[in-house]
């Protein structure tokens, strides 16, 4: 342990603790970590010590995982990073707080930490920590070309001989003399931010997107759909969004937002083109996929597959409502509802009570039509305005977008995050008071989560089950939009809904805003069931409070999933990359998550970082 001098500044005290924690974790010693740390710290670890997303939760759980991983990595040279700011006080929850950031050097890469520590007067340093998060942001010996000065040539003297670059990309979208390295199923904005992090890393990498347009997957939806979150976190990587672009994307000008991405960044995406199912050689350690591209089958054998098709699996859940099949009028899923233009004046029903309910309730409203939400399960309800304070940093311009991204990532700690948002809940509820008092008043049932962490845990753990106001909520409590239960529903009759009083509602169409089926079902179906069951359950948090089978190695080797909202394909992509590039580099092996969360190579009986 370095002695620290009681006039030493906050900067030279935060250095005497980085180097003894470089000290610590190489030497294995737990006494100076227990000066460094308090017990009951934290540690998220995002690719960094193991090629896996991982966090553990407490210091003893913290020197089992670091310290038998240091032998491997070889950490050196832990330095407080000079693009983020220096060490400075902060505050949370009322409590001061140290944070500082960190670069250093490990044996396959450069990464960065970053540190929060909490005054201490009996810590020899004034402080101890109380949770971590380290990062690789780099592969030794890889250049991510995108993300370097602009490339010299002129346009004119490149190596592609006497061919035009039209004709040199048409031979490169065609595979015919090559296969991928990676399949990417799904060209949404994550299938688009994964293939982007891959080209940046050298790996040849095909995306096949089912429909005719990059976009398509938002085109085709609702006509009045349009982001919920701020336009300023939402870019892709290396192409921002024009600061022209307004707040609020309407659907279709992100859709053209997506469409020019794919095309200004030279991706390989095959449009029309549907994934039919794959199989896993472990010995060649390859997958043999076979997709319909234009009506005709082909052939491809890449060594890695990602699913990028959203946290749901695209494909509706239509839930099995008593008498549905005897309504007389139309019954459409959400994906199908185009426009409340086409309802005018008729009596819609909208089963459910999440965003596209709402949205497509405020739609019909606005077209006047007379129209009822049936509510389901409790919902959480929030202003706009209120859910992007979770966003603050963002907006407030004095911070770049990759340093929030880099805080955003490293405060996903589960119990920090259940802290967090508990306090942020309360204090929006209290903005939200009036609102939330007058949902009731009309019918609605609102709630704030099983642990009061409110719509933010939900979108993490479901994805849904919550809607942020842009103005529905205030049209129900007018009486604009009126709200009933499921529970007192008997069935569904010829007229409408006969409900349990004996009465019956007349209605002339039923929308069913009742979301999609799982991403499991869809593996199950492409994949087989034996796949299925080795991968699990995918979304929702896992034990750890990692979310399942995100951007990590799964019961299925070489199989990857990465889903989530915009920003997730900005802020996530990235650990991805590095798995699978490290692992066509040879220095990352094939590693198969086992039933209990632990980690083992192809073909080897040992667990492996």
């Amino acid at each position: 342990m370095t002695v620290v001098q009681e006039t030493s500044t906050l900067t030279d005290r935060c250095a005497v603790w980085l180097k003894d924690f470089e000290k610590a974790i190489n030497t294995g010693d737990s006494a100076l970590m227990r000066d460094l740390f308090i017990e009951e710290s934290y540690w998220r670890d995002m690719v960094v010590f193991r090629w896996d997303v991982h966090q553990h939760h407490n210091l003893k759980a913290i020197e089992g995982a670091l310290f038998p991983a240091v032998a491997d990595r070889k950490p050196v040279n832990f330095e407080f990073d000079v693009n983020r700011p220096g060490p400075a006080i902060s505050e949370a929850s009322g409590v001061p707080m140290v944070e500082f950031f960190c670069t250093f050097d490990t044996e396959y890469g450069n990464a960065k930490g970053f540190f929060n520590l909490i005054p201490d007067e009996a810590a020899p340093y004034g402080m101890r920590a109380r949770w971590f998060n380290t990062a690789l942001y780099g592969l030794k010996g890889v250049d991510e070309d995108l993300a370097q000065e602009r490339h010299p040539g002129l346009g004119y003297d490149d190596d592609r001989g006497p061919i035009t670059w039209g004709d040199y990309r048409k031979n490169q979208l065609e595979y015919s003399d090559r296969d991928p390295e990676v399949l990417i199923v799904g060209g949404g904005h994550n299938g688009l931010g994964m293939a982007v992090r891959l080209k940046a890393l050298g790996v040849d990498t095909l995306i096949v997107e089912k429909n005719a347009r990059v976009g398509d997957n938002w085109r085709n939806r609702y006509d009045s759909l349009a982001l919920h979150t701020p336009t300023d976190m939402s870019d892709l990587p290396y192409m921002p969004i024009p600061k022209a672009f307004p707040n609020y994307l309407p659907k279709d000008k992100l859709a053209d937002y997506f469409e020019s991405f794919a095309s200004q960044m030279d991706l390989n995406c095959w449009t029309s083109t549907e994934f039919l199912g794959g199989e896993f050689d472990e010995e060649s350690k390859t997958w043999t996929v076979t997709v319909r591209r234009n009506g005709e089958e082909r052939t491809l054998h890449p060594t890695h597959v990602v699913f990028c098709v959203g946290q749901s699996a695209g494909r509706p859940n239509i839930p099995d409502l008593p008498g549905l099949d005897t309504f007389a009028g139309p019954v459409m899923h959400s994906t199908k509802f185009t426009s409340g233009k086409e309802h005018k004046g008729e009596k819609v029903l909208v089963v459910g009570v999440s965003t596209s309910a709402h949205d497509i309730a405020y739609d019909l409203y606005h077209n006047d039509a007379k129209v009822t939400m049936a509510q389901r399960s409790p919902t959480s309800i929030i202003s706009i305005e209120s859910a992007n304070l979770a966003y603050g940093n963002y907006f407030i311009g004095t911070m770049p977008q990759d340093e929030v991204d880099q805080r955003f990532n490293a405060s996903y700690i589960y119990p920090l995050l259940v802290e967090g948002l508990q306090g942020y809940t309360l204090m929006t509820n209290e903005m939200n008071k009036d609102l939330l008092i007058n949902l009731e008043k009309v019918g609605m049932k609102l709630d704030v989560g099983p642990d009061e962490t409110g719509w933010l845990m939900k979108f993490i753990r479901d994805g849904g089950g919550y809607y942020l106001n842009v103005g529905c909520s205030d049209v129900i409590v007018e009486g604009g939009i009126k709200i009933v239960q499921m529970d007192d529903f008997d069935h569904f009759v010829p007229e409408g809904v006969l409900m349990k009083d004996g009465t019956v509602v007349e209605y002339d169409t039923v929308v069913l805003a009742t979301g999609f089926q799982k991403l499991e079902v869809q593996v199950a179906d492409l994949l087989g069931d034996e796949v299925a069951a080795k991968v699990g359950k995918i979304t929702g948090l896992g034990p750890d409070g990692e979310v399942r089978n995100f951007i990590m190695p799964t019961g299925q080797p070489h199989l990857w999933f990465q889903f989530g909202g915009i920003a997730e394909a900005r802020k996530s992509t990235p650990y991805l990359a590095y798995q699978i590039k490290a692992n066509l580099m040879g220095i990352a092996p094939t590693l198969v998550r086992q039933p209990d969360g632990s980690l083992k190579e192809l073909g080897v009986r040992e667990s492996v970082s």
